[in-house]
């Protein structure tokens, strides 16, 4: 979407006006008032007849909520010198915290005059419908009204953009045809088709104007083909995640009286309770279809962020790396919360590296992100916390000296050598970013505030405790293999699957690539040739990449995130490195920067191919669940497993206990998530409570213990655990002993 202001007509005569729509600030608010009608209209049928249109029900208000608030706020604000893209992703971040805002507190307001539900469908939309209505005047009274915006529809309608456009639509026919068939043909060729858009792009065979558009369709696919398999959520967070979304949506109102953590975090309790009331959608479908959608912004941002240091090729094929590790389109849709939160990261990280702003308005979007991430995923938000602090520290050690003092001591002590080769000093290099001390504080006040408050200090208590065993087990176990899960991952991989080995394998050479891309990138800085990066971006990176090193290293280090989600976070700022990185790798053997590009891109794609299982599936290796003919074990659950799980839920006796293995245990959880646990080693502690058995351990006789399919767990037998316990519910794919 290319847009111009014009003050006139389009002068050019070989333009086709029937293809360029226009428009001014009444033109807009004029579309959106009509839209808000739509909305008004569509819940009166509703309620006056208990009819829900198909597709307008579902599709309108989700326009409504995504997008109309965050394109009000930027028209209020005035950022008028946004890109499309920039304009979308901020638009659609500053609706979700506009979302989740307008929802807690109506919450508190509400209930403060006796509405015992106050996150009923009337009342949000009366709430937004006012605060739209005012964001429309205040709008049209700072824009102009005689600009006029203009686009022209060929820019859009090119094979290109049409064929990337179907993806999508292949993906969830694909899904469907797997769930009520079992055949994943078309997955499969939807995939491939997939795995020919880095070629495209890398041999100049697909226009740049069409790599955002390629990002977001490749995101949203890989992530679709995966969390629309079944007809529930799946993972193991996500149904603990599902249980306390239920508790909210279930009573319609927001308390911060309970005792889970989850509980904080209005992207799981709020924001899904309004989506699901106002698109009229299941809530399990909000996790797999809307958040998915949502989180497909993630990369289409990282785009943006990237190309400001790198060309628009290098930009989406670092993209593209990222999206096609495992971690990104198979684990984050299991942890809801983080593809809320990730959102607000990476739109933070591109406001702050975001020269060409103002500083007033860019600050009030930053406070306003700075509300999301808190509100979203509290290792986010400690994260984020960590890296803001951390850089300004060490911007602030340059600029006052105390790098160059350091870097002059290395060159003039022992280490000479290394003083020369290391570019430390040229990090003091001029920038037009900064970060303000005043936005810093607030960032450190209101994460800790909001967790040790509202959250009643379980989360920072576990951060503490997570820190205390590192510190306690640093010397006794560094390097161990045991301590250290990305050691164990690197060194050993997976026990079974050949397939996975060889994904491992390609890891650690993108782990080379992204250390060589790094020293690369500051060394041409030393030199003053091409200098792609600013200083305060150098510095995130090199935070990232030491992160991610002692999460290797150090035992214990990635327990709060785990290390394939570090690997993920920290591939946010430093997936640029790995195309960098892997260019002068080849150029090593001669090999010019052009041709290093492709061979690179062919790398990319037998990355993506292992990545994605498409080997696995040809080899008989079920390593994707959405590649699966429905044999293989997954953290998944069929009708008849969540019929099971309720009943046992409504029918247990309280006080009891209900234990299941690695995959069944969460099941339950996602109906009563207090008294469930996964097996116990001892078979004794299960006593007199209940043993919920799913579709695989009743066909099997077997129970998955000690951690997952794919990392260390063990099949074995069930005997011992069922003893001589009474079958009190058996539907042919539950059974429920006790």
């Amino acid at each position: 979407m290319n847009l111009s202001n014009h003050s006139g007509a389009v002068s050019d005569s070989r333009v086709n006006s029937s293809t360029i729509i226009s428009w001014d600030i009444k033109r807009l608010l004029l579309v959106i008032l009509s839209l808000q009608l739509s909305i008004w209209g569509l819940y009166g049928i509703q309620s006056l007849f208990g009819f829900k249109v198909p597709l307008l029900s579902q599709i309108l208000p989700f326009i409504y909520l995504t997008f109309v608030p965050g394109i009000l706020l930027l028209k209020v604000l005035k950022f008028d010198n946004l890109n499309r893209v920039e304009r979308l992703i901020y638009s659609v971040g500053s609706s979700l915290v506009i979302l989740m805002v307008v929802g807690l507190v109506t919450n508190y307001f509400l209930q403060l005059t006796g509405i015992s539900q106050p996150l009923s469908v009337i009342y949000i939309l009366m709430v937004m419908t006012l605060m739209v209505m005012i964001l429309s005047a205040l709008a049209y009274i700072r824009e102009d009204p005689d600009k006029v915006y203009s686009v022209d529809l060929t820019e859009y309608l090119t094979l290109t953009n049409l064929i990337l456009v179907t993806i999508p639509f292949l993906t969830i026919l694909g899904s469907y045809i797997i769930n009520v068939y079992g055949n994943n043909t078309l997955i499969f060729l939807t995939l491939s088709l997939i795995a020919v858009v880095p070629l495209l792009a890398a041999f100049d065979k697909m226009p740049k104007k069409s790599y955002p558009l390629a990002i977001f369709v490749v995101s949203l696919s890989l992530l679709l083909h995966i969390s629309l398999i079944s007809n529930f959520i799946y993972g193991r967070d996500a149904f603990y995640e599902y249980y306390v979304s239920t508790i909210t949506l279930k009573n319609l109102y927001w308390t911060p009286n309970l005792s889970y953590e989850l509980n904080a975090l209005m992207s799981i309790t709020i924001l899904p309770t309004i989506y699901q009331k106002f698109c009229n959608i299941s809530l399990a479908y909000v996790f797999k279809a809307i958040y998915p959608f949502l989180f497909a912004l993630v990369p289409l941002t990282l785009y943006e962020l990237f190309r400001k240091y790198v060309c628009s090729t290098n930009s989406f094929l670092a993209c593209f790396f990222m999206v096609s590790i495992i971690s990104f389109y198979a684990e984050m849709p299991q942890l809801l919360r983080q593809e809320i939160g990730e959102i607000f990261f990476v739109l933070s990280l591109l406001l702050l590296m975001d020269s060409k702003l103002d500083e007033t308005r860019k600050y009030f979007l930053l406070v306003l992100f700075l509300v999301g991430i808190t509100f979203s995923h509290y290792s986010m938000a400690y994260y984020f916390l960590f890296l803001i602090l951390a850089t300004t520290l060490f911007h602030k050690l340059i600029k006052t000296g105390k790098i160059r003092a350091f870097h002059q001591k290395i060159k003039g002590g022992r280490f000479k050598k290394l003083g020369k080769v290391l570019p430390l000093a040229k990090l003091e290099t001029p920038s037009h970013v900064s970060i303000k001390l005043s936005y810093v504080a607030l960032v450190v006040v209101f994460i800790l505030s909001w967790y040790i408050f509202v959250s009643r200090g379980t989360t920072y208590t576990d951060l503490v405790a997570v820190v205390v065993s590192i510190y306690n087990n640093l010397i006794s176990e560094f390097l161990d293999i045991g301590g250290s899960e990305a050691m164990n991952i690197a060194l050993t991989g997976s026990q079974t699957y050949i397939t996975l080995k060889i994904v491992t394998a390609f890891n650690l050479l993108a782990t080379f690539f992204i250390s060589l891309g790094l020293f690369y990138s500051l060394y041409m800085n030393k030199k003053g040739k091409s200098v792609h990066f600013i200083p305060e971006y150098l510095i995130l990176s090199i935070i990232n990449f030491v992160l991610w090193i002692l999460a290797i290293v150090i035992p214990y280090f990635s327990s709060i995130l785990t290390a394939n989600r570090l690997y993920h976070i920290t591939l946010l700022i430093l997936a640029p490195f790995v195309i960098i990185g892997g260019v002068k790798f080849f150029n090593l053997f001669r090999i010019e920067k052009t041709k290093a590009l492709k061979i690179l891109s062919v790398f990319l794609v037998v990355f993506y191919v292992f990545n994605v299982g498409m080997v696995g599936s040809l080899i008989g290796e079920e390593t994707s669940m959405g590649l699966d003919s429905s044999v293989a074990d997954f953290p998944r659950a069929n009708e008849q497993e969540l019929v099971g799980a309720r009943w046992l839920a409504s029918n247990k006796i309280a006080g009891l206990q209900s234990f299941g293995d690695m995959y069944r245990m969460p099941i339950m959880g996602a109906f009563d998530w207090d008294k469930v646990d996964d097996f116990p080693k001892n078979v004794t502690w299960i006593g007199g409570n209940y043993i919920y058995l799913g579709t695989v351990n009743t066909e099997t006789g077997t129970a998955l213990i000690d951690g997952g399919r794919f990392s260390g767990g063990q099949y074995v037998s069930m005997k011992g655990w069922i003893g001589i316990k009474d079958r009190i519910y058996d539907n042919g794919n539950a059974t429920i002993y006790k």
